[in-house]
């Protein structure tokens, strides 16, 4: 048996076709449906952002999402009664959260 040489050409190797998914075989990636406690709404990011620093002394994962109002959000969970246990807590403080279900409880 012999060895080919780096000069001797070499037969073409075609990879096996691999069939490609289409749009309707790929499925987004789950993700868990999540109970959000919401504290505002803001039309200017500035006003959410300052108030998103005053929020972060009772709720430190607090943050911002943006779909055109700048929306304060104090915490998200799988967990309903975490939610609520949140938005209690911030009640008590003189906020006025709002506990958001999950979108696909909203159908």
């Amino acid at each position: 048996m012999s060895v080919p040489s780096d000069s001797e050409p070499r037969p073409a190797v075609e990879p096996p076709e691999v069939p490609r998914p289409t749009p309707a075989d790929v499925q987004p990636e789950q993700q868990p449906e999540l109970w959000r406690v919401r504290v505002g709404s803001f039309a200017v990011r500035e006003e959410a952002e300052t108030a998103l620093q005053k929020l972060r002394e009772y709720a430190p994962e607090a943050f911002v999402v943006s779909d055109g109002v700048y929306r304060l959000q104090a915490g998200a969970f799988i967990e309903r009664e975490r939610a609520e246990a949140l938005a209690e807590s911030l009640a008590e403080r003189g906020l006025a959260p709002e506990v958001i279900p999950p979108r696909s409880s909203q159908r």
